[in-house]
């Protein structure tokens, strides 16, 4: 009714400003007709355009940020390196120390030196899957036994985003290493278009280069948000498949599948009623291959989960994250971890990517991690 009510409006006021009957009436039909016919035909017809919706991975901003001077943006103690997955795909990564400091950090100068040194020493193996250019400093510091914490962004920017940072700001101030990553398609990673299994592949392969280095000697908690949490959960079962999963996952605003966060998405409010919606909107999901159905892999997901949801999410319904949950619960086997959820009132404002902002993030934290054993 609303929606009527503003488009009536909005037709009124451009009658009121002159426009001829005949120009509004005309200016209506062309309106509704690109809006109800050619969107949803191109979005049907073309499986580029949910997957592009999907990603938003032409969305950068800022742009032309250095990211060899991660100082740029409040943060200290980090090293920017790259990972190779495969030839053709190198990933973009940030190291964060925790703190206090081990030792102190060498200068964004002095560690892109280092990078140009290693590029040039080691020309030929650029491109050779698991590839790394991480500094001799930072890789010994991540050995220093504190826990690792493994950051999967959601869509669009970069991790550099102004809220993802604030994150990492919360957890290296617990005491965390935090590791940070641009998938295929974003920020100064290899320019390739991205889809879920690619993803899941770059998630993989930085995951991989930290047990690498880690071992055993420190807990690996693997940490999603939005669109992150359908790579993560995906990714995290893999790996629990094989053996090799990390020691926790958090899911911060996650959904249950694909299908269904596009069905709840504001972005389909306008669509939602018309005839045919799930043949024209959710069915080409499966077609493009953006199904992220992390119902289906967190049941057989045997490390601890932590869910973080606010009642006031406009972008992933609450409903959806407690849906993931009951799904979870009702589907693990009993002898499985502990799955946990926490919701954040809608009275504080958090609303999609500022859960980083409550002050009982980081005691909500420790007690997950102290009661799985993880500190």
């Amino acid at each position: 009714m609303l929606k009527r009510l503003t488009y009536s409006t909005f037709l009124f006021c451009l009658w009121m400003g002159g426009m001829s009957v005949s120009t509004v009436v005309w200016s209506a039909c062309i309106s509704l007709t690109v809006t109800y016919v050619l969107l949803p035909l191109l979005y049907k017809t073309c499986p580029a355009v949910p997957r592009h919706l999907v990603f938003l991975n032409f969305v950068c901003y800022p742009l032309g940020y250095d990211y060899n001077k991660p100082s740029k943006v409040g943060l200290e103690g980090v090293d920017n390196f790259y990972i190779t997955v495969r030839p053709g795909v190198i990933l973009g990564v940030w190291h964060l120390l925790p703190k206090p400091f081990n030792n102190t950090p060498p200068s964004d100068q002095d560690q892109r030196q280092q990078h140009l040194h290693q590029l040039q020493q080691h020309k030929q193996r650029q491109h050779q899957p698991g590839y790394c250019t991480h500094s001799d400093h930072y890789e010994n510091e991540l050995r220093d036994g504190r826990p690792v914490v493994l950051y999967l962004h959601g869509n669009s920017s970069s991790r550099l985003q102004p809220s993802r940072v604030a994150l990492y700001k919360v957890l290296t101030g617990m005491g965390f290493h935090v590791i940070t990553f641009d998938y295929r398609g974003y920020g100064d990673s290899s320019r390739v278009s991205p889809s879920e299994e690619g993803l899941v592949e770059d998630a993989r392969c930085v995951y991989r280069y930290i047990r690498r280095v880690v071992g055993g000697n420190s807990p690996v908690i693997v940490w999603g948000h939005s669109l992150g949490t359908g790579v993560s959960c995906h990714a995290v079962r893999t790996l629990c498949d094989e053996g090799r999963g990390p020691d926790a996952l958090i899911l911060e605003a996650p959904f249950n599948n694909m299908r269904d966060e596009v069905a709840e998405h504001p972005f389909c409010a306008v669509f939602r009623k018309m005839p045919m919606f799930s043949w024209l909107f959710l069915d080409p999901l499966c077609k493009a291959g953006l199904k992220f159905t992390s119902d289906q892999h967190i049941e057989h997901i045997n490390i601890p989960v932590l869910i973080l949801h606010a009642h006031d999410d406009l972008v992933v319904p609450f409903k959806l994250g407690r849906r993931l949950y009951e799904y979870g619960v009702q589907h693990r086997p009993d002898h499985y971890p502990t799955i946990r959820f926490m919701a954040f009132a809608g009275r504080l404002g958090l609303g999609h990517k500022n859960i980083h902002a409550s002050p009982k993030l980081p005691g909500i934290l420790k007690q997950f991690f102290e009661d799985v054993s993880l500190l």
